[in-house]
């Protein structure tokens, strides 16, 4: 009750902030573009990262006006720190969104609002979500998921690999990425079949017309596989 309080306090008085994680090009080495993440700055408790409330987010509801934040703010620092760039040639910038998202009639008509309000251009903004945001009602999400599509959005479907149907999904769903969990990349250095595991991964991606972003890439081995 004392988190949800402090998370409520923490919303009205603008004690979130973003960090961005650069997502680099295994081509050539440039950024294509950034994650926003979510972070709390709490008063007296510090930085505090996502696994300590998003849970409690979820549970209430808070998660889909911080959702909204997410979105309408990372659009305007990337207008901002990419100033005199074509919106078009901009790097992306990649949100994540949950199932409670999903299920809020106003999903589409904010992001909309968000896109024209910021001059940010559709096709630069990646809405990442993972199976279980779609399980509990996939054909709600599909409705929301083709109307993002409409707009021009992006969509990415996060941690692929490590629910129990994502390929009836790929079949069903508007995507266009998919993101390799970081515990197969983790393998990918500890044994054979790691490493072919996330070699299918890509060749089916390729087959179906997806691109890739391989999450968690902390050693030199793993990019030199990858590449």
């Amino acid at each position: 009750l004392r988190l949800e309080t402090d998370l409520r306090t923490g919303l009205d008085e603008r004690q979130f902030v973003l960090h961005f994680q650069s997502i680099v090009s295994l081509l050539d080495g440039t950024i294509e573009g950034y994650e926003a993440l979510a972070r709390w700055q709490h008063p007296t408790r510090g930085l505090r990262h996502p696994i300590d409330f998003i849970e409690v987010m979820e549970e209430t509801g808070l998660i889909v006006p911080l959702g909204h934040w997410v979105i309408r703010n990372a659009c305007e620092e990337m207008m901002r720190r990419f100033k005199g760039q074509r919106p078009v040639d901009m790097p992306y910038v990649s949100v994540n969104l949950s199932g409670t998202h999903l299920s809020h009639e106003d999903l589409v008509p904010s992001i909309e609002s968000v896109l024209a309000d910021t001059g940010f251009h559709p096709r630069r903004l990646r809405l990442e979500l993972t199976e279980s945001a779609i399980i509990d009602n996939p054909r709600r999400a599909a409705s929301q998921l083709g109307q993002l599509k409409l707009l021009g959005v992006q969509i990415l479907m996060d941690d692929f690999g490590t629910g129990h149907s994502s390929l009836s999904y790929l079949q069903n769903l508007p995507i266009d990425t998919l993101k390799i969990d970081r515990s197969f990349i983790s393998r990918m250095t500890q044994d054979r079949d790691g490493a072919e595991l996330v070699r299918t991964i890509i060749r089916m991606a390729q087959n179906l017309g997806l691109a890739v972003v391989a999450e968690g890439i902390e050693t030199a081995e793993q990019v030199s596989l990858l590449q």
